[in-house]
């Protein structure tokens, strides 16, 4: 329940600030806003170590909550890919963002584990992730241009619940109304499994924490793989429609048998058949999002998509937790 009501609340927050970034990033810039976002979810991190040293379950959800908010830069990120990036190659281009994604959930898990043993420390993980958020704000600072040359000046039109207004409006909009709500129920299902799979190992077969960072760590091997090799290969025979319609459906096989499994053999052997496909469907679909809106819109589709991912984030470990 307590895994549950942690995920949860960072989608809450991350649903009401995803579209907020995204718009915002359309009027005012890019770099600014990733500076920021990635600087407090620094201090998020940073904020959690206090919780794990002063014993105190209500700093770690507060520090989650603010991660959640900070989160919303994914939107950015992504509009930011777009800006560069030609329509024709924007799934290889989400490709990479996912493959970072991944190249992190491998060493994450490891490096984490490796510092929390070597320190005797719980908290010390947190310490080095808020570190490592400033040197991320240095790195934006430095290196990043700005990508949106069209950024207005506009302060107008803001409001806490943007996100609901938002995908309102995208779902008025025959054209982008099939594209979200497939992105919405995928992520709703897909979203049941990322908060419990450690306590499903753990629980059902037995692993201890280095074994559940492993498991993590080959989940995120299998997710750059799929979108630094195969969507490369793929994307050179087929769009983004006809990859969507082969890697949805495998992620839902994989959903589906994924509890079923008899041995932890099987259950290891899953890994690759729900990590790929699964970072397949998350590059094509934020890229046909990204081909079915004109560029000065491109904040405001991937802020609608980001608040989507965080409601699927925020239900499904929700009713999950709940329901367990």
């Amino acid at each position: 329940l307590l895994a549950g009501l942690v995920t949860a609340l960072w989608g809450v927050t991350q649903f009401i600030a995803a579209p907020i970034a995204g718009e915002l990033s359309d009027k005012f810039g890019r770099k600014r806003l990733l500076m920021a976002g990635v600087g407090v979810l620094g201090l998020s991190q940073v904020l959690f170590g206090v919780g794990i040293e002063l014993g105190s379950v209500a700093l770690l959800l507060v520090s989650r909550a603010i991660a959640g908010i900070a989160a919303g830069n994914a939107a950015i990120a992504q509009a930011t890919i777009a800006d560069v990036t030609a329509p024709k190659d924007r799934a290889k281009s989400f490709g990479l963002i996912g493959a970072a994604f991944g190249i992190g959930f491998i060493l994450g898990p490891l490096l984490a584990g490796w510092i929390a043993s070597v320190s005797a420390d719980p908290a010390m993980p947190m310490w080095v992730a808020g570190g490592l958020g400033a040197l991320n704000v240095l790195f934006v600072a430095v290196f990043l241009p700005e990508t949106n040359k069209g950024a207005q000046t506009s302060h107008a039109g803001f409001t806490l619940w943007k996100g609901v207004r938002n995908i309102a409006m995208a779902f008025r909009e025959a054209e982008t109304r099939p594209l979200f709500i497939a992105s919405f129920l995928y992520l709703l299902g897909f979203g049941f499994l990322p908060p419990f799979y450690g306590v499903f190992l753990v629980n059902q077969w037995g692993f201890d924490a280095a074994q559940v960072g492993m498991a993590f760590a080959a989940v995120g091997v299998c997710v750059s793989f799929a979108q630094l090799v195969v969507l490369r290969l793929l994307t050179r025979r087929f769009n983004e429609r006809q990859i969507l319609r082969f890697s949805l459906a495998l992620v839902a096989f994989s959903m589906i048998t994924f509890s079923f499994m008899p041995s932890v053999a099987l259950v290891i052997a899953m890994i690759p058949l729900t990590s790929i496909p699964q970072g397949l469907s998350m590059a094509n679909m934020a890229a046909l999002i990204s081909r079915s809106v004109p560029a000065n819109r491109q904040g405001v589709a991937m802020g609608i998509n980001g608040s989507l991912m965080a409601l699927g984030s925020a239900l499904a470990p929700a009713v999950g937790g709940g329901a367990s």
